[in-house]
């Protein structure tokens, strides 16, 4: 009797994809945070003064706070994806989704400018919250959208890949019952082939 694993080669799509999606954000927030203190340092020397690390240390934060806030935006693009039927619906929560985001960049750049004793808290917390939370929506609005993009990119890719998968799985199923077949009418000239026989030696393609 011949057995056949037809789901032996099949490959993770969704765990290993995703993992290099957040590997991929990551790296993303990292090299322009680098950037962002390369900036600082060469801009304090071009104006004839020394870097200050706290300004440093700020510039390069800022950027890494992002990447851990990025969460959001994956976990509403999984619950609310944009649907024709329901796109009013998934659009009011992304939008809200980036208010949360600029919020919460916003609040931990406020939260180091106070340890770091520098701007963007300056002494007037209220004050400085609200205007470091208006500067931050623009760069919010874009990143939280961009990643949302990514996200549905990915979901996409993944569905065709899968459908793909299945339908070269399918017919390599298909190609091995028929060899099945041959084989044992060879060995037995009046063997029919049955659901109940085909079952027995070949698994599902599913």
């Amino acid at each position: 009797m011949i057995a056949i694993d037809s789901g032996r080669d099949r490959p993770v799509f969704k765990h290993s994809r995703e993992r290099r999606l957040w590997l991929l954000i990551h790296a993303a927030c990292v090299v322009p945070a680098m950037l962002d203190v390369l900036q600082a340092y060469m801009q304090a020397k071009l104006d004839g003064r020394s870097a200050r690390w706290q300004d440093l240390v700020f510039q390069g934060s800022e950027w890494l706070f992002l990447g851990t806030l990025t969460p959001i935006t994956y976990y509403l693009a999984r619950r609310f994806p944009l649907r024709r039927e329901r796109w009013k619906r998934s659009l009011a929560a992304h939008v809200l989704g980036a208010l949360v985001l600029c919020i919460g960049w916003a609040s931990l750049g406020v939260l180091l400018g106070l340890v770091l004793h520098r701007y963007p808290a300056q002494g007037r917390l209220p004050h400085d919250y609200v205007s470091w939370i208006l500067t931050s929506v623009p760069w919010s609005v874009f990143m939280y959208f961009a990643v949302l993009g990514c996200v549905y990119l990915l979901r996409e890719s993944l569905a065709s890949s899968k459908s793909a998968w299945t339908r070269r799985a399918s017919c390599v199923c298909i190609d091995r019952r028929s060899s099945i077949s041959r084989r044992c009418a060879r060995s037995a000239p009046g063997w029919r082939e049955t659901p109940s026989s085909c079952c027995a030696t070949v698994p599902s393609c599913h």
